[in-house]
């Protein structure tokens, strides 16, 4: 990711700033899905129906609580969870950042930098993401991978967006 004063345009999430953006998704949750059952037709389908949502939020609500009190000493340290996406179906979950303890991989939760979409805002480019992919395993792969990373003019690109004119009239070039 290249950015203009080569600072991420990402900020990491506490725990507390987790468990209350958490909190607000179990509520349009419950919204949502409480709509959709105002819907059914059927009176008595819709109470049972209802009885098991209500159920869920309330388990829902119970694990956010339990939570919020086993770190509430440790609110203000970055957030780390064991899935790919948050997720506010908490009903089967006990711990929000350890999941149900089937893996010890945990990653870092980001949110974009407030000052990142402000910027994101006007007319010019916040960053520029060169990506590729590499199985460095297989020889060809990795090939490509030190070809990218040993012959790519990051700088040109780089420059190309946030300070074009140090290479105006000058076309891109491999670094070799």
């Amino acid at each position: 990711m290249l950015t203009r004063d080569n600072r991420l345009p990402y900020v990491a999430v506490t725990k507390g700033e987790y468990l209350s953006v958490l909190e607000a998704a179990v509520g349009r949750l419950y919204a949502a899905q409480k709509k959709k059952l105002d819907a059914e037709s059927n009176p008595t389908t819709r109470t049972a129906l209802m009885g098991d949502l209500d159920s869920k939020h309330q388990r829902r609500l119970a694990t956010l609580a339990s939570n919020r009190a086993k770190y509430r000493d440790r609110l203000s340290e970055p957030a780390t969870i064991a899935t790919m996406q948050p997720d506010a179906l908490l009903e089967n979950v006990p711990d929000v950042f350890e999941g149900n303890g089937g893996s010890t991989k945990r990653l870092q939760v980001y949110t974009i930098d407030p000052a990142a979409v402000a910027a994101a805002k006007t007319d010019t480019p916040q960053w520029v993401v060169v990506s590729w992919t590499a199985q460095l395993t297989d020889p060809a792969s990795r090939h490509l991978h030190e070809a990218v990373t040993s012959a790519f003019d990051f700088q040109y690109v780089r420059d190309y967006f946030f300070a074009p004119e140090k290479v105006k009239g000058r076309p891109y070039a491999p670094v070799k």
